[in-house]
């Protein structure tokens, strides 16, 4: 069984991450930040349309690490983090 801590921090993640009219996506994105579920968003009507016209244009191709790149990566973060940060 969760304590009421975890299940606080649950909620709070599913708010910050629902794409509903009054969910966290659109708070993001009132802050200026491009919301991951934006797309999805201006699909399914939920976008908040003041704050997305505000947004610069996006322009280019997404780029995505392949596995091999995020495993490299990791193991990187994970031997020199400490170093760096303390």
């Amino acid at each position: 069984m969760c304590g009421d801590r975890e299940v606080a921090a649950t909620l709070w993640k599913e708010f910050l991450y629902s794409q509903a009219a009054d969910g966290g996506q659109n708070l993001w994105l009132q802050g200026g930040v491009r919301p991951a579920g934006q797309q999805a968003m201006t699909s399914n009507g939920s976008i908040d349309k003041t704050a997305a016209a505000k947004q610069p244009a996006a322009t280019g191709t997404p780029t995505f690490l392949t596995a091999s790149q995020a495993t490299d990566a990791a193991n990187y973060l994970a031997a020199n983090w400490a170093k760096v940060i303390g």
